[in-house]
C-alpha cells in the first residue's frame, strides 16, 4: 500500500517545539495522548520529547541565523 505524501502536514519548528513541550508535560502527568489541531498522537517518553524539543530549538536558531558567513570554494576551468 503506497503512502500519499501530499497529505502530510508540514509543521513548523515552533509547532514541533510546542508539541514536544506538551508531550513532556503529558508524559510527566501520565497522559496517554496529545491532540493538536484535531490530530491525536500517542505519548512519547520524556527523554524523547526533550530530545525533540532541543532539536526544534536548534533548528529554529539555525533558520533564524542568516549571517551569510559561509565559505564557498569555486574552481574555474574545464570539466575533466
Amino acid at each position: 500500500m503506497a503512502i500519499d505524501l501530499s497529505s502530510l502536514t508540514d509543521y513548523s519548528w515552533s509547532d514541533i517545539k510546542k508539541a514536544a513541550k506538551h508531550a513532556m508535560v503529558s508524559a510527566a502527568v501520565g497522559g496517554g495522548t496529545l491532540s493538536i489541531n484535531g490530530r491525536t498522537l500517542g505519548r512519547i517518553s520524556i527523554t524523547e520529547a526533550k530530545t525533540l524539543y532541543e532539536l526544534a530549538e536548534q533548528m529554529l536558531a539555525d533558520e533564524s541565523n542568516d549571517s551569510g558567513g559561509g565559505t564557498a570554494l569555486i574552481r574555474y576551468g574545464e570539466r575533466v
